[in-house]
């Protein structure tokens, strides 16, 4: 799994700004048709990937209060979600309360969209595009106190992957994290609560619409059967 994170070649600080230098790989296509090729293969492969993460870095809450009442909370009742959302938000409350959901953490990249996919090189003809793609792009990620979900329901979106797709996704994802597939929501929801308490990392509007965008995605795949 760790073979799919790009490692910075230096890292250092110079006069108070800190950063880094990342070995070079190949970005995505820009060119429509060549771009469509690449995401239908390398979307299984990564996909794999990020439930093996949530497979393999699942641990328990250390505190449920901070890491899933206070976000939900602020979901159910800020203006910028809109009503479906609050309600939602209310219901993984109250599941919460009633002991129906137990939540863990897991690894959490925080931003799987095609700019932060690259290629690794040289290309071996013998390997797959599925097994040659890397992650950059890694400050934001929540080490010990990820959530699931919040990464697929990106990478669905900037890759393409369709509701009955991301359905069948969703119950193994279910399995994984022992816990109904409806209670992907609440997962869901906790991270972009994390993210609207966090308000330096967003503009508010790039932020309304990425919640009410990641939220339409993720209740068109909880609507169907896998």
């Amino acid at each position: 799994l760790g073979s799919r994170v790009l490692v910075p070649a230096i890292h250092d600080e110079i006069e108070g700004v800190s950063g880094v230098v990342l070995p070079w790989r190949q970005p995505l296509s820009d060119q429509r048709a060549l771009w469509r090729v690449q995401r239908e293969m390398i979307r299984p492969g990564l996909s794999r990937w990020l439930r093996e993460v949530a497979r393999h870095t699942r641990r328990p809450v250390d505190s449920v209060e901070k890491s899933f009442l206070r976000p939900l909370r602020y979901m159910a009742e800020t203006a910028l979600a809109t009503d479906d959302i609050r309600r939602a938000a209310r219901t993984s409350l109250d599941e919460l309360e009633a002991e129906s959901w137990k939540p863990c953490h897991v690894l959490e990249h925080n931003d799987v969209w095609r700019g932060n996919v690259l290629l690794e090189l040289p290309r071996p003809r013998r390997i797959p595009l599925s097994r040659r793609f890397v992650l950059t792009d890694w400050p934001g990620a929540r080490i010990d106190d990820g959530y699931p979900i919040y990464d697929l329901v990106r990478m669905a979106d900037s890759f393409g992957m369709s509701s009955p797709a991301l359905a069948r996704e969703l119950r193994l994802y279910a399995d994984i994290l022992e816990c109904s597939p409806h209670s992907c929501m609440g997962y869901l929801l906790a991270s972009l609560g994390r993210l609207g308490l966090e308000p330096e990392h967003f503009l508010e509007k790039l932020y309304r619409d990425a919640m009410r965008r990641c939220f339409s995605i993720l209740q068109a795949g909880l609507s169907l059967r896998p």
